[in-house]
């Protein structure tokens, strides 16, 4: 885990659609964890830039304005590849793997439930820390 909160881990929430970050605020918040979000690439890279050190792990949604969350994926990576990110995506998982490679083993199925996000988010976290 890196610098945030133990008892409240922080994620970057990145995808463009305002509602679904709003129940991810909402199911995250309820459960404990510290939430900045990002609705367009651009944004999200400045945030993480200035920021990596305090989040715990990325959520990102891989059809974004601006910069693409493929493009997004790898340019996190360079700037602190131990944080986890987990795709948040309603395309299926083969389609994911073939659009990112093997480059993240973390992945949520959109539309989410309140109860999913958290565990997911908990699941990435704990495989991150077993490495």
């Amino acid at each position: 885990m890196n610098q945030g909160d133990a008892d409240h881990p922080t994620v970057l929430f990145v995808d463009d659609e305002v509602s679904l970050v709003a129940l991810a605020r909402f199911a995250l918040e309820r459960a404990g964890w510290e939430l900045i979000s990002a609705y367009n690439g651009a944004q999200a890279l400045e945030i993480f830039e200035q920021q990596h050190e305090r989040i715990d792990v990325v959520v990102l949604d891989l059809i974004l304005p601006g910069i693409s969350g493929d493009e997004l994926l790898d340019r996190m990576a360079a700037i602190d590849d131990s944080v986890p990110i987990v795709i948040a995506s309603g395309m299926d998982a083969h389609r994911i793997a073939e659009i990112i490679g093997r480059r993240t083993p973390h992945f949520v199925h959109k539309p989410f439930s309140l109860m999913s996000l958290p565990a997911s988010l908990n699941a990435a976290l704990s495989r991150a820390a077993a490495f």
